[in-house]
């Protein structure tokens, strides 16, 4: 982990998943769990949906290509690139399991909630993911 402005930032590996989905600057990612099923702890994440288990583990700083290494922010305010599947200002914010590389409203206390809804109509939250 690095700070840097008040941000926190982790090093991770991008994989594609199994939809082949391409890396943005400012998508969300989950941690990699091929078929939504959990192999424990990894620095590998994806945007493709399908390859993880909801687990939300932060936002693209970059757009690398499918096996390389980046980083992704996990704390402090961020603007991400897409508009939120669900949610308001001041809802817990949860991976996206429907579509790829965005958040929504995390619905139940189980969601792996990693981010807070600062102002839904410009894409800006408040990250706290895990570390």
């Amino acid at each position: 982990l690095t700070t840097a402005d008040g941000k926190r930032y982790r090093f991770v590996r991008y994989l594609g998943g199994a939809g082949s989905v391409a890396a943005v600057a400012g998508n969300a990612v989950g941690f990699y769990a091929p078929g939504g099923v959990s192999t424990g702890v990894t620095n590998d994440v994806t945007s493709d949906v399908s390859d993880t288990a909801g687990n939300l583990a932060g936002v693209l700083a970059g757009a690398p290509a499918t096996g390389e290494y980046c980083w992704i922010q996990v704390g402090g305010p961020a603007t991400i690139a897409t508009t939120l599947v669900s949610g308001a200002d001041g809802n817990m914010l949860t991976l996206s399991t429907t579509t790829d590389g965005t958040l929504k409203v995390a619905a139940a206390f189980t969601n792996s909630m990693g981010a807070v809804c600062i102002d839904a109509s410009a894409n800006i939250v408040m990250l706290q993911c895990p570390h």
